[in-house]
C-alpha cells in the first residue's frame, strides 16, 4: 500500500479529498454540494440561522465571489432567503428557509453514514485514538 509512505500532511489531503468525493456523491440525489451544505448546517447553529455574507466569509475563509456564489445557487433553490440589512443596504444576509432546515435535519443522517464510512476499517479502540490524535494536532496548530 503506497499511503504507508505518504506524509502525514499528504495523507490527511488524500483523506480529505476521498470525503469531499464521497459527500459530494451522497448529497447529490439531494441537489446541494458539500460546501453549500456546510454553510447550511453553520447557519442552522446561529440561534436566528442567519448570517451576512461577511460573516460567512471570515467563518469559511473564502472569497466574497466564492460565498456570494453559493448562498445565490442556495437562494435559488429556496433552501435560503436572503435579505438586505435595515441599516446599511451594502450588508446582505441569509437566512435558512422552511425546505433548508428539512435538508439539514435529512444531512445529520447522512454525515453519521459518512463518518462510519470514514472509519469503518478501525476498532472502537482506534477510532477513540485517532480523534484523540487528530484532536491534539489541530490544537497545536494554534500555538
Amino acid at each position: 500500500m503506497t499511503e504507508n509512505r505518504l506524509s502525514s500532511p499528504e495523507l490527511i489531503k488524500r483523506i480529505n479529498e476521498k470525503m469531499e468525493r464521497e459527500g459530494n456523491r451522497r448529497l447529490q440525489e439531494k441537489g446541494v454540494t458539500l460546501s453549500q451544505l456546510k454553510v447550511l448546517l453553520h447557519l442552522m447553529a446561529q440561534s436566528e440561522h442567519d448570517l451576512t455574507l461577511k460573516e460567512l466569509e471570515s467563518y469559511f475563509g473564502m472569497s466574497q465571489a466564492t460565498i456570494a456564489g453559493i448562498a445565490a445557487r442556495l437562494e435559488k433553490k429556496g433552501l435560503v432567503t436572503g435579505m438586505g440589512d435595515r441599516n446599511d443596504r451594502r450588508i446582505k444576509h441569509i437566512r435558512v428557509s422552511a425546505a433548508g432546515e428539512a435538508l439539514c435535519r435529512d444531512a445529520e443522517k447522512e454525515k453519521q453514514a459518512g463518518d462510519a464510512w470514514l472509519v469503518r476499517c478501525l476498532s472502537d479502540e482506534e477510532k477513540s485514538l485517532l480523534n484523540t490524535l487528530l484532536a491534539k494536532v489541530y490544537e497545536g496548530m494554534d500555538v
